[in-house]
């Protein structure tokens, strides 16, 4: 509920009279900063300020507050295990801009495959999600249902669908393809053990995110490779 108040002090009056109305002083007026405080010690308040030092928004104590999701991974203080897997939680974004900065500026096949795949794949966690309506292991942590994990699908359909692309599809030198064959596993290993540690998910979330992912990846690289490669649509 919004609720609006207005300040004031003894001698306002005085701009509002009928009869000899005058001016408040500048000494005599009420600035933010007095506003502020005054709201604080009044209803025991907190006020926000953004990134510029401004003040951003209040809350009062007690109040819900709501993170964006998106990025926003807890750990505890002091776990730099915690904070290293916190940061290979944000691998699948970083995954999703590179996929999206290699399709507008190079605008190579293999990139287009790889994200509508991706697109494809996130677009199928959401319905599986909304059919299985499973909560995380931890209510407070994450949005939305648990069951599958969709950071596991991600990187189990990337996993899987880059393996196989590389080994089929590209030459070059063979310790570059399995170097890079290689550190998708780890990577993709890395992000589902986070989501278990961090507690977003449990370990049957992830595992079946995982399989699903795998399940997906390789659905796609099959119609690639049988569908739309001899269509000529590619």
């Amino acid at each position: 509920m919004d609720f609006y108040v207005v300040m004031g002090r003894p001698g306002f009056r005085i701009s509002r009279r009928k009869h000899a109305p005058g001016r408040v002083g500048a000494p005599h007026r009420i600035n933010k900063l007095e506003t502020i405080e005054w709201y604080k010690k009044k209803f025991d308040g907190i006020v926000l300020q953004n990134d510029s030092g401004h003040h951003g928004g209040t809350f009062t104590a007690g109040t819900e507050l709501r993170s964006f999701g998106l990025t926003h991974f807890q750990y505890s203080d002091g776990d730099h295990i915690g904070m290293a897997l916190a940061l290979a939680s944000l691998f699948p974004i970083f995954m999703i801009v590179m996929e999206v900065t290699i399709v507008l500026s190079r605008r190579e096949i293999a990139g287009v495959l790889l994200l509508s795949g991706q697109l494809l794949n996130e677009a199928f966690n959401l319905v599986l999600k909304q059919i299985i309506r499973e909560e995380r292991p931890h209510l407070h942590l994450g949005d939305g249902y648990g069951m599958p994990s969709s950071h596991a699908q991600f990187m189990g359909f990337f996993v899987v669908f880059t393996t196989m692309y590389l080994e089929a599809r590209i030459t070059t030198n063979v310790i570059h393809k399995r170097a890079v064959q290689m550190g998708a596993a780890v990577l993709g290993v890395l992000v589902a053990a986070s989501r278990v540690y961090l507690g977003y998910h449990s370990g049957m979330q992830v595992v079946a995110g995982g399989a699903v992912g795998l399940i997906v990846g390789l659905v796609w690289y099959w119609l690639v490779v049988h569908v739309l490669y001899p269509s000529g649509l590619l």
